[in-house]
Parts: C-alpha cells; sequence; structure tokens
C-alpha cells in the first residue's frame, strides 16, 4: 500500500506547460525560454513525495508567471499539486433550485459562480448549465430519460444514461446511470463536442476517448480520461506500458433510485494525463516527444447509503 512520503518521478509540470505554451514560438523565443528554465535548473522529469504531488510543492516558474502571465493564465496558488485548491476548499460557488415549486427542479443547477452559462467553450452547447451535482435528481426517472451532472474538474455539465436496473447493498431497487461510450468521442463520433475544440483554426485534434480541459485550467497541457484510457483510442494504449482498461474497475457510475430521485452509490472516476510534444530549439526538451503521458487516477467510491435511519425512510416511501 502506497503512503503520502513514498517518492515517485513524474514530469515537470510547470515546466511542461511553460513549453507547451511556447511550442510555436520562434528560435528566438525558445532560446529564452531555455535560458530561463536553465537559470531557474528546471528540468523535464523531477522526484517528488506523493503527498506535495498532490497537495503543492515550491517551483519558481510559478512566482515567474505570476509576474508575466495575463490573470486568466496565472496559476492561482503559490504551490504546484493535483489537488493544490481542492482540499476542503469549495471550487466555484453553485446555486441550484429546491424543488418546492416544481419537483422536477429538485436540485437543478442554475448558476456556477453567479452566471447562468459557463464561458470557457466556443459554443452555447457545450456553455450550458445543465443537470445537478450529483447528490440528487429529479424524481420519476425512465430508463429513457438523460440524466447531466455539472462536473467541476472536467467544466462543463456531463450526460448519463441508463446502463441497468440494480438492487444496492441496502436491497434498495436502482437503476445505474453512465456516461455514453462516445461521451469524450471526436466531433465526427460525437457532433455535440465540437464546441469543446477551443483551437483558433476549428481543428479538433484531441484524441477520442481524452477530454481536452486546458481552457479551464490556465492554459496547462491537461487532458482528462476514464483510468487506463478505458473507451479511449486504443493507439493511446500502445504508447504506454502497464495500462489495462476495464469495466468493473474504470468506469464512472451513479445508482439513482428512480421514484425518489436520490443517490444510492457512486463511482467517480477520472484520470489526469499531460500532453507532451516534441520541441526543437530548448535544451532541457531534449528527448522529449509526442505522447499523452498518464500521471494519476483515482477513483472516489461510496458503496452505499451507511445511515440507516435514512434507509429506512427510502424503504417506506416505496412502499
Amino acid at each position: 500500500q502506497g503512503r503520502l512520503r513514498d517518492e515517485v518521478i513524474v514530469p515537470n509540470l510547470p515546466m511542461i506547460s511553460a513549453l507547451n505554451a511556447m511550442k510555436d514560438g520562434t528560435p528566438l523565443m525558445r532560446r529564452a525560454i531555455g535560458s530561463i528554465l536553465d537559470v531557474l535548473d528546471q528540468d523535464k522529469f523531477i522526484s517528488q513525495t506523493v503527498r506535495k504531488l498532490l497537495f503543492g510543492y515550491a517551483n519558481p516558474l510559478l512566482k515567474l508567471g505570476r509576474d508575466v502571465l495575463p490573470a486568466d493564465r496565472r496559476w492561482p496558488h503559490p504551490t504546484f499539486g493535483l489537488f493544490v485548491g481542492k482540499n476542503a476548499t469549495a471550487d466555484g460557488t453553485l446555486e441550484a433550485l429546491t424543488g418546492l415549486e416544481n419537483v422536477e427542479d429538485v436540485g437543478k443547477i442554475v448558476k456556477f459562480n453567479g452566471k447562468k452559462e459557463l464561458s470557457w467553450w466556443s459554443g452555447e452547447k457545450c456553455n450550458e448549465l445543465k443537470g445537478t451535482d450529483g447528490f440528487v435528481f429529479p424524481p420519476n426517472l425512465s430508463k429513457n430519460d438523460k440524466v447531466y451532472v455539472f462536473n467541476r474538474d472536467l467544466c462543463r455539465s456531463m450526460p448519463l444514461e441508463f446502463e441497468k436496473e440494480i438492487l444496492d447493498f441496502n436491497g434498495i431497487p436502482g437503476y445505474r446511470f453512465v456516461p455514453p461510450a462516445n461521451i469524450f468521442g471526436t466531433p465526427q463520433e460525437n457532433p455535440d463536442n465540437a464546441c469543446f475544440c477551443n483551437n483558433p483554426d476549428g481543428a479538433c485534434d484531441t484524441p477520442s476517448g481524452v477530454f481536452n480541459v486546458s481552457s479551464c485550467q490556465f492554459g496547462s497541457p491537461v487532458m482528462l480520461s476514464w483510468p487506463h484510457f478505458y473507451q479511449a483510442d486504443p493507439q493511446l494504449l500502445k504508447e504506454v506500458d502497464g495500462l489495462k482498461p476495464n469495466k468493473e474497475d474504470h468506469q464512472f457510475s451513479i445508482d439513482i433510485q428512480p421514484k425518489l430521485g436520490n443517490g444510492l452509490s457512486g463511482k467517480i472516476r477520472s484520470q489526469i494525463n499531460v500532453q507532451m510534444s516534441q520541441i526543437d530549439g530548448v535544451k532541457q526538451a531534449e528527448g522529449l516527444r509526442d505522447i499523452l503521458l498518464p500521471i494519476v487516477w483515482f477513483s472516489d467510491e461510496l458503496e452505499h447509503i451507511t445511515d440507516q435511519t435514512l434507509v429506512q425512510r427510502i424503504k417506506e416511501k416505496l412502499k
């Protein structure tokens, strides 16, 4: 079993982000960034404890970025870590309806950070706020319904569709809802995804099964996927050793009591990947190649409701 003090070798993500920002720059610009990285003693891989990788470590590039980058592209914290700003903190504010006037609106999100729509994407459909936060859903769900969950890490509302009937640990019947297999598909596979591609030329060069969140992550070359590239382009598996995607271990799912709309259990899973690129003319980038490299994946699982008083209330309402 791993420990927080264990050391791991990982890409130097602040440096990779800096390289990614200037990969299409002039040779003079590349030499300049190379000199800065040299002075700041930056290398493409670092050894770091798991604790610091998750919850923060200092890097001089962060201060440099705060001094020279526009506000929307600056890393907003003094340290860098995959979970910095997410540990026991509120990642933005949500405003939702109570359902008192219309029970079908219970938990429906109407504003995020005081705004009725998102601003990261290139089309109205992708910037729509839909659904709930994933803890409560409208009652009287049918197997044909599509439910939506606003996912802050993905910076979007995510559709879920019926997969199968379940009977949970407490003997409560429910429906399992999962993301469509093409949720992170290319626009050719899923036309609804076209407006998530923010490239100026309109091209969408993100592989199938991967979601580019750089627009809402301060321009960093971060992409999310399901763990082990589950349901992603098989070519991604050939680039990295040790990946064995399977539905049981890597699928995102939420179990819902359809009559009442309350959640019964869930498996909230995701994988953080960094896009590394070959960049000529920068010493620190020598040896890098074009590859989407997994950094970490995690699973937040609620197996069943443990409050037996709540369990009894649910069962009484189902009689």
